[in-house]
Order: structure tokens, then C-alpha cells, then sequence
């Protein structure tokens, strides 16, 4: 049923449509085994910085499907789910997800992540969740560099705000 570099490319392809509306580089494919819903960051557009990849999927997918939870569904997120979508996940009862950058990959170039990766947050899950990394990582990794040439400027003011203090070996 789950095609993982196809879906992926999708993410990174949705990601790219959201970089060329001024949106962080950020994509995400969630699969059912009726519907496949695309989308993309929309903090900076919509001005909430709650709206990120994952939770307009999983939203837009429950409204689609008419259920509360999405127990056959995958997510496929060109960067793993901070620690905000990975309790959507958890709500949703999504079983599988895929993705490409890690969570540290994403701190390490200035975005205000928690230095939590998903296997520390799913060790606490109420349910098992297949957990796929580093598909397409060199893709999905190029978004950030599409991103900054894209925002220099506030790149540059983001890098500035960031905690230095993150230890990306652990």
C-alpha cells in the first residue's frame, strides 16, 4: 500500500510549493487507504505558528474521513515531527511514519526546535509506531538550503535568537 520514496517525493514537492509562498521548508504526505493529503507549513501565512505540516495533514485528513482517529494512516514529513506533531500522531493513532531530516538537523540550522528525536517520544506512546528515517534524507535536507537562499535575511535573524546550547551528538 505504502510506496515510501513516492510519498516522500510528494512531501518534498509540497514543501518546495510552500518555500515559493514564503512558508518554512517544511512538507508532509499523510496516506489512508482512501485518501492522500498534501500540505505544507503554514505558520508564517496564516500567522500561528501552530499550523505546521503534520497537524493541517492530520486535520484536513480527519475532516475528510469523518473519524477521530487514523489507525491505517502514514505520515511522510521531509523533517521528523517535533514534538507538537508527534502528539498529533499520537492522537490520531497514526501507525507509521516516515520521514526524511531529523529533528536535529533541522536545530542545527536554526530552526527553534526541542532536541527531543521521535524514538524518545514514541518510547512513551500507548501504542507502537513503525517509525521509517532518512528516506530521501539528501532531498529533504536540500529544502533547507532552498529555504535560506530563498530568506536570507531572516535566516540570519533567526540563527541570531537561537540557543547555542543544543548538544547535537546526543
Amino acid at each position: 500500500m505504502f510506496d515510501d520514496e513516492y510519498y516522500m517525493r510528494e512531501a518534498i514537492k509540497i514543501a518546495k510549493q510552500g518555500i515559493g509562498l514564503n512558508e518554512f521548508p517544511f512538507g508532509c504526505c499523510l496516506v489512508t487507504k482512501d485518501h492522500v493529503i498534501k500540505t505544507a507549513n503554514t505558520c508564517y501565512s496564516k500567522k500561528n505558528a501552530l499550523l505546521h505540516a503534520e497537524i493541517n495533514a492530520i486535520n484536513e485528513m480527519i475532516e475528510l474521513e469523518g473519524r477521530e482517529t487514523l489507525e491505517d494512516a502514514c505520515l511522510y514529513a521531509t523533517t521528523e515531527p517535533c514534538v507538537m506533531c508527534m502528539g498529533g500522531i499520537n492522537w490520531a493513532r497514526i501507525k507509521r511514519l516516515v520521514y526524511g531530516s531529523s529533528i536535529m538537523d533541522s536545530a542545527a540550522i536554526g530552526f527553534h526546535e526541542i532536541a527531543l528525536d521521535s524514538n524518545q517520544i514514541v518510547s512513551k506512546f500507548p501504542y507502537e509506531l513503525d517509525i521509517k528515517s532518512g528516506v530521501l534524507k539528501e532531498e529533504c535536507d536540500a529544502l533547507y538550503d532552498e529555504w535560506i537562499a530563498k530568506n536570507k535575511v531572516l535566516y540570519r535573524l533567526m540563527k541570531r535568537n537561537v540557543k547555542t546550547k543544543i548538544n547535537l551528538k546526543k
